[in-house]
């Protein structure tokens, strides 16, 4: 934005115009800026979770993945499915064998609860269903079905998303802003 100024009071106030509606302009480029990055990022992690499954899909986590403008103003990119986070961040042996880089920062553990011995691995039994692919699927004497895991390892598609987004971030401000008459 470029003023000129005389130092008459019609000049001063035409300036201070200006100034408000730049400051208008800047605010709703900013707002389009984040919502932009957010939509770009739900895309961006949702094909990033897809890439990522290593057994079966990770369908049901990519379609929970959207944009969301929170009452703050702020866009943030989310995984609203409950297993993203295990994904995210991985569990269990194979999890603290490839730790997500910032696993500390936020506060998660590997290797808590109970571990039993099975198979020549360290791991846990689940509840799950007759329909589980895992290869130790079993029925329990009371009619459950339960599984064995040593865990999974991290498979971090949101930081790998936000980096990405990192690096996109001045192109595309680039090309919101340059519209912006002022």
């Amino acid at each position: 934005m470029r003023l000129s100024v005389r130092l008459t009071a019609d000049s001063v106030e035409k300036a201070i115009r200006e100034v408000k509606q730049y400051k208008k302009r800047l605010q709703a480029n900013a707002d389009e800026l984040s919502r932009k990055l957010a939509e770009d990022g739900a895309k961006l992690a949702s094909a990033k979770v897809r890439e990522v499954a290593t057994y079966g899909n990770l369908n049901d986590i990519a379609a929970s993945i959207h944009p969301q403008k929170k009452s703050s103003g702020h866009w943030i990119v989310i995984a609203d499915n409950f297993k993203a986070p295990y994904v995210e961040l991985g569990t269990g042996v194979q999890g603290s064998n490839s730790q997500h880089p910032k696993s500390a920062e936020m506060g998660w553990a590997y290797m808590t609860g109970d571990f039993t011995w099975y198979n020549g691995k360290f791991g846990w039994w689940y509840p799950t269903t007759p329909d589980d692919p895992n290869t130790t699927l079993t029925q329990t004497e009371n009619g459950d079905w339960v599984a064995f895991t040593s865990g999974m390892p991290a498979r971090p598609f949101m930081h790998e998303t936000a980096m990405q987004l990192k690096e996109t971030v001045y192109s595309t401000a680039l090309e919101v802003f340059k519209n912006d008459k002022g």
